[in-house]
């Protein structure tokens, strides 16, 4: 029922492992961004020093409550708003 088809290439044999994820690279993102906008409010003195200040301070630059309460289990998150770090 016809030829064989006629291929130029090879399949490839070996996989690659250095695929990040596209939500852990959004998650990296996420953090950094949080981690960046505590920094600019601590340089400019106006980090506040009470909890619910400092989430409104950050949400204020930007960072949606949702995205910094989602990486709120993250360690240097959490210490950073608690005012551990």
């Amino acid at each position: 029922m016809g030829d064989q088809p006629q291929r130029s290439g090879s399949f490839p044999t070996e996989v690659s492992n250095n695929i990040v994820p596209f939500n852990a690279s959004r998650s990296e993102d996420a953090q950094q961004r949080i981690q960046a906008v505590v920094q600019q409010l601590e340089t400019l003195s106006t980090f506040p020093t009470t909890i619910t200040a400092r989430v409104e301070a950050i949400i204020a630059q930007g960072i949606s409550s949702k995205t910094l309460y989602r990486h709120l289990d993250f360690g240097t998150t959490s210490l950073i708003i608690s005012g551990l770090i």
